[in-house]
């Protein structure tokens, strides 16, 4: 397998990439969230033989501000 694509979208729009490459990590960091807005995560394994069918979508979420290390 090659690995994950990671999709965002705000509660009820459209399904956005947020890799634009296969990842093999099982955690991922999603940029260009804007803070106080919710939103759905899904994910799609690819392979060879092409892209998989998409999980179904996270619970929404409501992204908060990044607390500094």
């Amino acid at each position: 397998m090659l690995g994950y694509i990671v999709q965002k979208r705000e509660r009820g729009g459209d399904w956005v990439k947020c890799n634009n490459f296969p990842t093999s990590n099982t955690s991922f960091t999603a940029q260009d969230l804007r803070e106080g807005n919710r939103y759905e995560f899904r994910v799609l394994a690819v392979n060879e033989a092409g892209t998989g069918k998409p999980s179904k979508p996270s619970n929404p979420v409501t992204a908060k501000e990044q607390k500094s290390k």
